[in-house]
């Protein structure tokens, strides 16, 4: 490791360091007006950029959505901040800064003035151009390399979809929207064909004659067989009697 990576992560340690202190600092003269360092600095976002939408805090914010959605919804309920539909697109919900929430941003800026104001003899104006100047270089640095590490970015900037889907094939894409027009154009033939072949289907069968169905010939036959087993035994009554000519057996006398 070089001189000059060595000077780099020294600046990147003493940068990190100066901000983590500090920020215990304005934090405790926060506690005062009541809002949290992250809620102040969301305040002073929306007083910036008025008007943006959950995602777009969480950009300026430089966190996720559901940090950026946690704190909206803080920031809602202390009355701070209104969301609205947006005039073109109803889907989204536009976050605007009400006149509480200006007025608590302007009691969190008194509170922490005096801090920063301490701090300026510290630093002369030609020494903060210069340290400006690096630590500008050294947060865009930081930044593309975070970038290039989060594989959701790294997926967006490839073009990819969410879930790990790989990169739409055009020509894969150009073929399945033929092969559906396609598909399309013979469904509306065949529903262009329906009401003919419905009227043949009704014409041909207001012309077949009427049958009966099989239950109904079996229940014919059945009736026509009994019909005829009573008037054979209507004829067999009116002739003479019918008579047992089998042999009866005698009786055995009981009589010893």
């Amino acid at each position: 490791m070089d001189a000059s990576s060595l000077d780099a992560r020294r600046l990147f340690e003493l940068a990190a360091r100066a901000y983590n202190r500090l920020r215990r600092a304005v934090e405790l003269k926060l506690r005062a007006v009541g809002i949290t360092y992250a809620q102040y600095g969301a305040l002073a976002a929306l007083a910036r950029s008025d008007g943006v939408s959950q995602s777009e805090l969480a950009s300026l914010l430089e966190t996720d959505a559901t940090t950026a959605m946690v704190l909206r919804n803080s920031l809602e309920k202390k009355g701070f901040v209104e969301r609205a539909s947006d005039e073109r697109d109803g889907r989204v919900r536009r976050i605007t800064i009400t006149a509480g929430g200006r007025k608590a941003l302007e009691a969190a800026e008194a509170s922490v003035a005096g801090i920063y104001a301490d701090a300026e003899p510290l630093v002369s104006e030609t020494e903060a151009k210069k340290v400006g100047a690096v630590l500008e270089r050294l947060g865009a640095y930081a930044s593309a390399t975070a970038d290039g590490l989060d594989p959701r970015k790294v997926k967006k900037a490839e073009g990819g979809k969410r879930r790990g889907r790989p990169p739409k094939d055009e020509t894969v894409a150009a073929a399945r929207k033929s092969s559906a027009e396609d598909a399309g154009t013979a469904k509306a033939a065949r529903a262009r064909k329906a009401p003919a072949s419905s009227a043949r289907a009704l014409t041909s069968k207001a012309a077949s004659p009427k049958t009966a169905s099989p239950k109904g010939r079996t229940k014919d036959v059945k009736t026509l067989a009994d019909g005829a087993m009573a008037r054979k035994g209507k004829a067999t009554s009116s002739s003479e009697p019918l008579t047992d000519k089998r042999p009866r057996r005698p009786r055995k006398s009981t009589e010893s």
